[in-house]
């Protein structure tokens, strides 16, 4: 005969617990910043992504056009992309101003950022755009904050642009702004931030002459002004390879780009790379050069 058995059940106890939790921990230690940089470069690889696909609409501007769009104000090489791309601004008409076609009173102006495009609203052609983060209402029309630049309106309502005289005539949009972010004069990259835009020098110099790679004026291949505001020479030198920010390729250096165009985004991050200033020419060109490799700043060129 079999007699019944009194079980009970196994409870754990504190230290057990805390082992669990301790493995817990560690398991979450160990795998969360695997999956971070899992989401990083998914993110990473989109922006690429979208940055190919402006560069394939500039592409096609430029066969329209028989040249890429130009950069002609200091800082204000991603509203140009916006504008060549997209067309003027899109419709942002004061209520104060409805005759204002689509161009913002300064008045009317709130969240300011880069892009963020506005008019004394006394005269029709003092039409400026943001071109730093620190612009803002109070400083208005000043520069380096703020750049007048070009013909925002066309006439046309909404993206697009018209076609001589007769604005009822319109060509759609080398790119589709239900694709990407848009801030005024800005396309966006997924974080928010401008897609930073450097047209080439039409004739081609010696990229291993000193200051004929990257400089700050139109004598180089690409001219680092032409996004000044939020990129500073250096950092747009070693994204492009120049590691020794002399404006040339030299030994051990490889441009990154050297064709038509740079398109530029921060990346998943959300801030351009580093660049190493201190010590020996030696330990700054070996620091940028793993400055370059470790960032996940987004270059693509054309």
């Amino acid at each position: 005969m079999n007699r019944p058995t009194n079980r009970r059940a196994h409870a754990f106890t504190l230290l057990e617990l805390l082992v669990v939790i301790g493995i817990v921990v560690l398991l979450v230690g160990l795998l969360l910043p695997i999956t971070l940089r899992a989401v990083g470069a998914g993110e990473t690889a989109r922006m690429r992504a979208d940055l190919v696909t402006i560069g394939t609409a500039l592409d096609a501007y430029a066969q329209d056009y028989g040249r890429y769009p130009r950069v002609d104000t200091a800082g204000t090489g991603f509203a140009v992309l916006g504008q060549a791309l997209i067309g003027p601004v899109p419709a942002l008409v004061a209520a104060s101003d409805p005759d204002s076609l689509g161009v913002p009173l300064n008045t009317a102006l709130t969240d300011v950022s880069p892009g963020t495009v506005g008019r004394d609203g006394t005269t029709f052609d003092d039409v400026y755009v943001a071109v730093t983060d620190e612009a803002s209402t109070a400083d208005f029309g000043n520069t380096p904050n703020w750049q007048q630049f070009g013909q925002f309106v066309d006439g046309v309502e909404g993206a697009g642009f018209s076609k001589g005289a007769d604005s009822r005539l319109t060509q759609d949009p080398y790119l589709s702004p239900d694709s990407f972010k848009i801030n005024g004069s800005a396309i966006l990259d997924l974080t928010g931030k401008p897609i930073l835009y450097y047209p080439a020098r039409a004739k081609k110099p010696n990229i291993y002459t000193a200051g004929s790679f990257v400089g700050l004026d139109n004598t180089s291949l690409f001219n680092a002004n032409h996004n000044i505001g939020l990129l500073s020479g250096d950092q747009f030198a070693v994204l492009l390879g120049d590691l020794s920010r002399d404006g040339a390729i030299g030994q051990g250096e490889a441009a990154v780009v050297e064709n038509n165009y740079v398109l530029l985004s921060p990346g998943s991050d959300q801030r351009y790379l580093t660049v190493v200033t201190d010590g020996t020419a030696q330990e700054q060109f070996n620091g940028n050069r793993t400055a370059l490799e470790e960032t996940d700043d987004v270059v693509v060129g054309g």
